[in-house]
């Protein structure tokens, strides 16, 4: 076995050309460095804040199509209620990228007798809500109030309480 012997390769940077036309870069002033994100940051807030609080966008109008026997100013008073809660902490319920349209619908859907509904958003303040109430087919009376019942037997809707003077002959 030989002598072992060990090279030590230095490496060099390889040679430049020097450009004499080429313009130095320069620091970015103080100004630039600091106006830039500061402009970024309140365009940030203020977009958000224009699309979620701005009255513009709020959902003012509410049209209700297809009502029969259920009052569309009861419809929409509860509509209003409904919306009357704030999404988070911070968003109105009633804003139009945030209508909560599957829950209106399901909340209509249990409040009252309805069989198809369907609810549609126009840009920017407009929410359409076409419904088609359930067909009450008979009048029940158990005794102590007179209801309507659909054909599954389902309670629509109590009309009014039975009075006693209804039974005196």
């Amino acid at each position: 076995n030989g002598p072992v012997v060990r090279r030590k390769i230095i490496l060099a940077p390889a040679p430049t050309k020097h450009n004499p036309y080429k313009k130095e870069a320069k620091e970015p002033s103080t100004l630039r460095r600091f106006f830039v994100p500061s402009v970024a940051l309140v365009l940030a807030f203020a977009i958000p804040g224009l699309l979620f609080w701005h009255p513009f966008f709020s959902t003012s109008h509410i049209a209700i199509e297809g009502t029969n026997d259920i009052d569309p100013k009861e419809m929409r008073a509860a509509i209003d209620d409904y919306l009357s809660f704030r999404l988070g902490f911070f968003f109105h319920a009633d804003n139009y990228f945030l209508f909560p349209m599957t829950n209106v619908r399901d909340m209509l859907l249990e409040k009252y007798p309805i069989a198809h509904i369907e609810i549609q958003k126009s840009f920017p303040d407009l929410v359409t809500i076409r419904l088609e109430e359930k067909v009450s087919r008979l009048i029940y009376d158990n005794g102590s109030s007179y209801s309507y019942i659909d054909t599954s037997g389902s309670v629509l809707e109590h009309i009014r309480s039975v009075d006693t003077k209804e039974w005196d002959i």
